[in-house]
């Protein structure tokens, strides 16, 4: 979490970039409309200064500021930038008799100086003095003025410098404002994220309970069939503990990796059968937590029907294979094991194929093609994910 300190200079960089970037396209307009609409002659010196040399510096410090390049000499350069302009109003003024020093761009200089540059009060009034020292020596110098225009002069700088300065002052509120707002977004999240941890614990938690509970009870049952049926059970609840305990100890509450999901599925898998080998090759893919749930339970029957149903001859290596990949733009998991396949009508009848077709075709909203004539095979694809 940044301070407001932080926060507050990129904003100010922001301002920076973007104004400094506005004015020397201004500067580069007006140029362009002295040379097409004046009736007047133009002068190739003024042309070139406002054509060329401020739209120059401006974009410089403008992209600058944008790639945050050399910050601190830039917020320094600004405290004299209006000085800057005012001397070279002073070079025209001497070579030009009928400019005047007194340019109302002098003023708006100072106005957008200080409102968006985050002068601090030292280097404010450092600045403003300056300024007002350099007109007094202008107008004593180079420049004929009565009293009174002279002090109609000061009393414009001191206005440019108040309207500056509240500028900066609003703009400071604004920022403080919009920082403290974002912290409180920031909390409400991390609170969020912390709920939503200890949910996820806890269920996970409640789920391994029950799976213990069906295992025990299984141990009393002495029917086959029956046993069978509360083992499975236990299995596809596993299978969404799994997805719930990787929520909790990662980072990313919404998604979830398929890649580590199915290898924390197969070592389960691994205890029940030790005589089967798996391989698996997925790709990095995060999907999110309601597609997690029913392809975790997809994969669990696929791989629950294969143990089942496939391996009839022990004789030679039983294996399951899995691959899940991306691929134009959908997500493809193939599945198939090198058994018989001899018991396929039994398995087609079988609940678990039944849920299988359902959760494909109606949760996940995918398709499947499935062969049984060297192994089981699964093709699955789905668009959503």
């Amino acid at each position: 979490m940044i301070s407001f300190d932080e926060f507050n200079k990129k904003r100010e960089l922001k301002q920076v970039w973007i104004v400094s970037f506005v004015t020397g396209c201004l500067y580069i307009a007006s140029a362009l409309l002295n040379i097409f609409a004046s009736v007047e002659k133009v002068d190739i010196q003024i042309l070139l200064f406002n054509f060329i040399v401020v739209p120059a510096i401006l974009f410089t410090v403008s992209y600058a500021t944008y790639k945050n390049l050399h910050t601190n000499l830039i917020s320094k350069l600004y405290t004299i930038s209006p000085i800057v302009a005012m001397i070279g109003n002073m070079y025209f003024v001497i070579n030009y008799e009928y400019m005047s020093v007194y340019q109302p761009e002098i003023y708006l200089i100072i106005v957008w100086t200080f409102t968006i540059s985050g002068f601090k009060f030292r280097d404010s009034i450092f600045s403003g003095t300056l300024i007002l020292i350099m007109a007094i020596l202008v107008s004593s110098f180079f420049y004929e003025l009565s009293v009174r225009e002279l002090y109609l002069h000061i009393f414009w700088l001191l206005s440019a410098f108040s309207l500056g300065m509240v500028g900066r002052y609003i703009l400071h509120l604004a920022f403080k404002d919009i920082y403290e707002k974002q912290i409180e977004l920031e909390l409400a999240l991390q609170n969020k994220d912390i709920l939503m941890r200890e949910v996820y614990h806890r269920v996970k938690n409640n789920l391994q309970v029950i799976s213990s509970l069906i295992k025990l009870d299984s141990k009393k049952i002495d029917n086959a069939n029956a046993k069978e049926i509360f083992l499975q059970n236990r299995q596809r609840i596993l299978s969404i503990s799994l997805i719930h305990e990787q929520l909790y100890q990662q980072e990313n509450l919404e998604k979830i990796s398929l890649e580590v999901f199915l290898q924390q599925l197969i070592n389960e898998f691994k205890h029940i059968r030790s005589d089967v080998a798996f391989t698996s090759k997925c790709e990095q893919i995060s999907i999110k937590l309601d597609t997690a749930i029913h392809l975790g339970l997809v994969i669990n029957e696929i791989i629950t029907n294969s143990l089942k149903y496939a391996f009839v001859d022990n004789a030679k290596k039983n294996t399951i294979n899995i691959l899940i990949k991306e691929e134009s733009y959908k997500l493809v998991i193939m599945i198939e094991d090198n058994g018989t396949g001899a018991n396929t009508k039994e398995m087609e009848q079988s609940f678990g194929f039944e849920l299988i077709r359902s959760l494909i075709q109606r949760q996940l909203k995918g398709t499947y093609a499935f062969r049984s004539d060297r192994g089981y095979s699964y093709l699955i694809k789905l668009d959503k994910y």
